[in-house]
């Protein structure tokens, strides 16, 4: 019988193959690795040949060609917090076509198992909880486990265990807020819950505690409905807390995420790595699909800094930035969890408010806001207080109390109060002396304590030269403030007495003359200052006594630094463009194009918020935050060959101020006329492109 995948040399006898050959295919096909054939001999002798035969098997054997497979690419598994070690989850299994060490598997955890918490049966793949659960540290956790076949080269493939740690109940149900208003629409379709309420009208589910309605609704009728609604768990002792619900009927027009009921808090210390996990917040959706496929965002943070992200599929809130508890000590997170519905205006959303406090760690230093030079009469009198030192530590608690020390000066003639900062006079002052100076200490009572120094210098009465209360001054003042305003008193005193006559100049700093002085040390502005323009001012003040000849005249100086805060002013700037491109076919639900506006101004004031005006609102919608125009409806080139939106950008500050850009849509032909006429009509709609920005 012929044999097609073997040939012969009729010569040589070399017996060789005609094609690459597979052990599994074979095996499929044959139900065996084996060729068995006759292959005859015979010389040229004569009178007559002679001829023989022999029966040939060939045997293919196996190489290491296929990898092993699990049957499954996610396995998904819970078990309860409180399970006990050595707990069996489920097993894993994976199977290799070869055979013998070639089909041999193995099992191993690869990734996801850092704190070794489970461990596998590396022959059978039996999981197993070899640590201690804690839903409220870690809810859930996604091992990687590899299966490796025997061979001299191991093949290997890889498949997800998720694993979901279950809540005990140690908790009281506990609502949001202590009164919960809802709006309903009127037409909104009845349930199908037979229980009901003593209104007939709605009935809530025991499980998941949303309310239904179970007869229709007229808001022409009744516009408002109240309700009590208690939780109750199913604990031992069970717990409950009841919350009057509002319903609120409006006039026309299944279910949304719901994020766990309470507030969220979270406290953290000050200076966290970056990335560092904080927390994990979840919300549940009862659809299916992706109706019930969430995605996380944040999608406000205060103060703003973007100073925390999530992670859009399990809702891991990391650390973004440096956490400085000086800078803020409370951080107020709004999640919003929405679904993957399609179109997207059916997408719902649900709004999750997390707080999260900053704990301090001692890493600032006393800083002396005290002023570090003074007058006195050389005849004051001993135990009279001379001045008070005082130093700011932004720090809280024991890293924020500060106590005092003299640390080098004449401790014989001043002493210090170590809690109050008082320096009083010890020991009568020597009026020759003229000026003494004195080292002040300030030291935390933080573990790791910490020490600043200034210098006072004390000037008795008669000695040359005014001298300002502090080297350097810092205020704020809003812009805008018409001129005239007082931006700052400074004090400075001579030791020529209370009558002295002093001199106050800007010596440097306002080379537009946005400012003035008066001869009491007010600093006034000259100009209605501009925030946008310059937000800082760093202006060096002069002092000068009007002593009398011969007598010298004497100059001290100091710095003054102003910080100009923002007023709303600036209404949000367009930067996008003005017209964009669309074919006729492109989906619905493709993101279309994206507005961008800027406010020159700070803080809320310069959040802009997006709207779309009509009257297209039924093809076109903006996001409110991103600005990204969608389309909602399909498009038809010859029905309407272009489309004019006004978009809105509206500022967050008080009053608000908005501007609008009018953009165009031009729509692209497909295929429903010849390329030429659709050039010369495209390029005749380019002559007639829209713009405009009102503020």
């Amino acid at each position: 019988m012929p044999q097609p995948n073997f040939e012969l040399n009729a010569i040589t006898g070399v017996l060789t193959s005609t094609l690459q050959l597979d052990r599994e295919s074979l095996m499929r096909q044959r139900g065996a690795a084996v060729f068995s054939f006759t292959v005859m001999s015979s010389d040229q002798g004569l009178p007559k040949p002679l001829k023989d035969q022999a029966k040939v098997q060939v045997y293919i054997q196996d190489i290491n060609d296929n990898p092993p497979k699990f049957t499954k690419d996610i396995y998904q598994a819970s078990i309860s917090e409180s399970a006990q070690n050595m707990t069996q989850l489920l097993r894993v299994s994976a199977s290799d076509v070869d055979e013998n060490k070639n089909g041999l598997v193995r099992y191993d955890i690869v990734e996801g198992n850092e704190d070794k918490q489970f461990s596998i049966d590396s022959t059978s793949g039996q999981v197993t909880l070899v640590g201690k659960l804690d839903y409220e540290t870690t809810p859930f956790y996604s091992l990687k486990i590899i299966t490796e076949d025997s061979g001299i080269v191991p093949l290997s493939s890889t498949c997800v265990l998720s694993i979901s740690v279950l809540d005990d109940n140690d908790n009281s149900p506990s609502f949001p807020k202590s009164t919960l208003t809802v709006d309903v629409l009127e037409n909104m379709r009845i349930g199908d819950i037979s229980a009901t309420n003593n209104h007939g009208t709605f009935s809530i589910s025991p499980n998941t505690g949303s309310i239904f309605l179970v007869k229709k609704l007229d808001y022409e009728t009744q516009s408002l409905y109240k309700l009590n609604v208690t939780a109750k768990d199913s604990g031992r002792p069970s717990r409950s807390s009841s919350i009057p619900v509002i319903i609120h009927v409006r006039d026309f027009n299944d279910n949304p995420p719901v994020f766990t009921p309470g507030d969220i808090f979270k406290s953290i210390p000050e200076n966290l790595p970056l990335s560092t996990s904080v927390m994990t917040i979840t919300a549940h959706d009862t659809d299916a699909d992706i109706n019930g496929q969430l995605e996380y965002s944040i999608v406000m943070q205060t103060p703003r800094g973007g100073h925390f992200r999530i992670d859009t599929a399990y809702g891991v809130i990391y650390t973004n930035k440096e956490i400085d508890r000086e800078f803020s000590n409370l951080f107020e997170l709004t999640i919003k969890a929405t679904d993957q519905a399609v179109p997207v205006e059916f997408r719902r959303f649900a709004l999750k408010n997390v707080t999260i406090w900053v704990t301090d760690q001692n890493d600032n230093m006393p800083l002396f806001i005290s002023q570090n030079a003074l007058v006195a009469e050389s005849n004051i009198v001993i135990g009279s207080i001379l001045t008070t030192v005082v130093a700011f530590d932004p720090d809280e608690g024991a890293n924020g109390e500060v106590e005092y020390e003299l640390v080098r000066g004449d401790s014989d003639t001043f002493i210090m109060d170590r809690y109050s900062g008082d320096i009083r006079l010890a020991f009568q002052l020597v009026p020759s002396k003229l000026i003494y100076s004195l080292t002040v200490s300030a030291t935390d009572h933080g573990t790791d304590r910490k020490t600043s120094r200034t210098e006072l210098t004390i000037i008795l009465q008669g000695s040359d030269g005014p001298v300002f209360s502090q080297p350097k001054y810092i205020t704020i003042l809003k812009e805008g403030q018409p001129p005239g305003t007082n931006v700052i008193s400074l004090d400075a005193s001579s030791p020529r007495g209370p009558n002295a006559e002093l001199h106050y100049t800007i010596a440097s700093g306002d080379p537009h003359s946005q400012f003035s002085i008066t001869n009491t040390g007010v600093l006034q502005t000259r100009n209605a200052l501009d925030r946008e323009t310059q937000s800082f001012y760093n202006l060096v003040i002069t002092v000068n006594d009007l002593a009398l000849p011969p007598m010298s005249r004497f100059t001290s100086t100091t710095q003054v630094s102003i910080i100009l805060l923002d007023v709303n002013d600036c209404p949000p700037s367009f930067t996008s463009q003005t017209t964009a491109y669309i074919q006729e076919n492109t989906p619905v639900d493709t993101l279309v194009f994206r507005a961008q506006a800027s406010d020159a101004d700070s803080g809320p004031n310069s959040y802009v918020e997006y709207s779309l005006k009509a009257p297209f609102g039924n093809k076109f919608s903006v996001g409110n935050i991103d600005g990204g125009v969608v389309l909602l409806g399909e498009l038809d080139r010859e029905e309407m060959a272009n489309y004019s939106l006004t978009i809105v950008a509206t500022d967050k500050g008080e009053p608000p101020l908005s501007s609008t850009s009018e953009v165009t849509y031009l729509c692209h032909f497909w295929h429903s006329v010849p390329f030429r006429s659709n050039f010369f009509c495209l390029l005749k709609q380019l002559l007639v492109i829209v713009f405009g920005v009102n503020a």
